[in-house]
Protein backbone atom coordinates (compact mmCIF):
# COMPACT_ATOMS: atom_id res chain seq x y z
CA UNK A 1 0.00 0.00 0.00
CA UNK A 2 1.55 3.35 -0.77
CA UNK A 3 -0.22 6.53 0.98
CA UNK A 4 -1.12 7.62 4.45
CA UNK A 5 -1.76 4.85 6.49
CA UNK A 6 -4.04 6.33 8.66
CA UNK A 7 -6.03 9.12 6.97
CA UNK A 8 -6.77 11.33 9.88
CA UNK A 9 -4.97 12.36 13.22
CA UNK A 10 -6.07 13.76 15.91
CA UNK A 11 -4.48 16.90 16.83
CA UNK A 12 -4.01 19.55 19.74
CA UNK A 13 -5.15 23.34 18.95
CA UNK A 14 -5.21 26.49 21.05
CA UNK A 15 -5.21 29.02 18.21
CA UNK A 16 -7.02 27.09 15.38
CA UNK A 17 -3.71 26.85 13.48
CA UNK A 18 -0.09 25.88 14.96
CA UNK A 19 -1.04 22.26 15.95
CA UNK A 20 0.42 19.16 18.23
CA UNK A 21 0.06 15.66 17.08
CA UNK A 22 -1.71 13.79 19.51
CA UNK A 23 -1.88 10.49 17.09
CA UNK A 24 1.33 9.13 14.53
CA UNK A 25 1.39 10.24 10.63
CA UNK A 26 1.97 7.43 9.01
CA UNK A 27 2.95 7.63 5.60
CA UNK A 28 4.15 4.99 2.95
CA UNK A 29 6.06 6.59 -0.22
CA UNK A 30 5.71 5.06 -3.71
CA UNK A 31 6.97 1.62 -4.74
CA UNK A 32 9.12 3.32 -7.61
CA UNK A 33 11.20 5.15 -4.48
CA UNK A 34 11.32 2.11 -2.27
CA UNK A 35 7.93 1.99 -0.07
CA UNK A 36 9.63 3.80 2.60
CA UNK A 37 7.46 4.56 5.84
CA UNK A 38 7.86 7.74 6.95
CA UNK A 39 6.34 8.53 10.59
CA UNK A 40 5.87 11.77 12.34
CA UNK A 41 5.60 10.71 15.87
CA UNK A 42 3.00 12.10 18.58
CA UNK A 43 3.97 15.30 20.01
CA UNK A 44 5.32 16.62 17.30
CA UNK A 45 4.38 20.40 16.12
CA UNK A 46 2.78 21.36 12.49
CA UNK A 47 1.43 24.58 11.37
CA UNK A 48 -0.33 22.84 8.41
CA UNK A 49 -0.53 24.46 5.20
CA UNK A 50 1.29 27.61 5.02
CA UNK A 51 -0.45 29.28 2.34
CA UNK A 52 -0.90 33.17 2.26
CA UNK A 53 -3.85 34.93 2.89
CA UNK A 54 -4.40 36.49 -0.19
CA UNK A 55 -4.70 32.66 -2.00
CA UNK A 56 -7.31 31.56 0.13
CA UNK A 57 -9.97 33.36 -1.85
CA UNK A 58 -8.31 31.52 -5.32
CA UNK A 59 -9.40 28.02 -3.43
CA UNK A 60 -6.23 27.05 -1.35
CA UNK A 61 -7.18 27.24 2.23
CA UNK A 62 -5.06 26.00 4.83
CA UNK A 63 -7.35 23.28 5.39
CA UNK A 64 -7.29 21.94 2.34
CA UNK A 65 -7.96 18.22 1.04
CA UNK A 66 -4.22 18.43 0.58
CA UNK A 67 -3.78 19.19 5.08
CA UNK A 68 -2.60 16.45 5.45
CA UNK A 69 0.18 16.24 3.38
CA UNK A 70 1.42 19.77 4.32
CA UNK A 71 1.22 18.18 8.32
CA UNK A 72 3.59 15.04 7.03
CA UNK A 73 6.16 18.13 5.24
CA UNK A 74 6.19 20.28 8.23
CA UNK A 75 7.53 16.89 9.81
CA UNK A 76 10.27 17.00 7.00
CA UNK A 77 11.56 20.20 7.04
CA UNK A 78 11.40 20.54 11.00
CA UNK A 79 13.46 17.35 11.52
CA UNK A 80 10.62 15.21 13.48
CA UNK A 81 9.78 12.27 11.02
CA UNK A 82 11.73 8.84 11.15
CA UNK A 83 13.26 8.38 9.45
CA UNK A 84 14.78 12.58 9.34
CA UNK A 85 14.86 13.77 6.12
CA UNK A 86 17.84 15.67 5.57
CA UNK A 87 17.49 17.19 1.71
CA UNK A 88 14.81 19.88 1.22
CA UNK A 89 14.56 18.10 -2.23
CA UNK A 90 13.75 14.91 -0.92
CA UNK A 91 10.97 16.60 1.58
CA UNK A 92 9.24 18.98 -1.17
CA UNK A 93 9.03 15.34 -3.09
CA UNK A 94 7.32 13.78 0.37
CA UNK A 95 4.54 16.75 -0.24
CA UNK A 96 3.89 15.71 -3.55
CA UNK A 97 3.53 11.85 -3.36
CA UNK A 98 1.17 12.30 -0.15
CA UNK A 99 -0.69 15.27 -2.04
CA UNK A 100 -1.23 12.71 -4.81
CA UNK A 101 -1.97 9.62 -2.48
CA UNK A 102 -5.04 11.62 -1.05
CA UNK A 103 -6.18 12.20 -4.38
CA UNK A 104 -6.10 16.09 -4.29
CA UNK A 105 -5.93 17.50 -8.15
CA UNK A 106 -2.91 16.85 -9.77
CA UNK A 107 -3.36 21.04 -10.76
CA UNK A 108 -3.34 22.02 -7.12
CA UNK A 109 -0.83 19.71 -5.92
CA UNK A 110 1.73 21.09 -8.65
CA UNK A 111 0.76 24.36 -7.42
CA UNK A 112 1.18 23.84 -4.22
CA UNK A 113 4.66 21.86 -4.98
CA UNK A 114 5.91 24.81 -7.40
CA UNK A 115 4.92 27.05 -4.69
CA UNK A 116 6.95 25.33 -2.19
CA UNK A 117 9.90 25.11 -4.27
CA UNK A 118 10.05 28.64 -5.08
CA UNK A 119 9.55 30.08 -1.94
CA UNK A 120 10.38 27.21 0.68
CA UNK A 121 14.33 27.75 1.30
CA UNK A 122 13.65 30.06 3.85
CA UNK A 123 11.67 28.36 6.03
CA UNK A 124 14.03 25.11 5.55
CA UNK A 125 16.73 27.24 6.73
CA UNK A 126 15.03 28.32 9.59
CA UNK A 127 13.50 25.15 10.78
CA UNK A 128 17.11 23.72 10.39
CA UNK A 129 18.46 26.42 12.58
CA UNK A 130 15.93 25.66 15.21
CA UNK A 131 16.70 22.13 14.95
CA UNK A 132 20.41 22.52 15.20
CA UNK A 133 20.09 24.90 17.94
Amino acid sequence: MTGFLRSYTDIRTTDGRDATLLTPVVFQRPDSVGGEIITMPAGSRTDGASIPEPAWSLGFAPFGPYWLACVLHDGCYRGSTRPVIDNRDEADLILWEAMISLGVYESIAKTIYNAVRQFGQSAWDADRRIQNA
